[in-house]
């Protein structure tokens, strides 16, 4: 049953060990977002042209 307030709550902070560290996670953090800002262009088996990442299709468009 979920708590919304009815009783206190306690947070309950290192009480498991990372699965990884936290360099490690950031580094794969700023990696991700690296890539996410490339597009296409992070990945080299996908093939780019000039235009690539440049056009963008609308949500809902057909």
């Amino acid at each position: 049953m979920r708590n919304t307030g009815q009783l206190p709550q306690y947070l309950v902070e290192n009480a498991i060990h990372a699965i990884i560290d936290r360099d490690t996670f950031t580094a794969v953090q700023t990696e991700i977002a690296r890539r996410r800002e490339l597009g296409a262009r992070a990945n080299w088996s996908i093939e780019t042209v000039a235009l690539t990442s440049k056009i963008k299709r609308v949500r809902g468009a057909a």
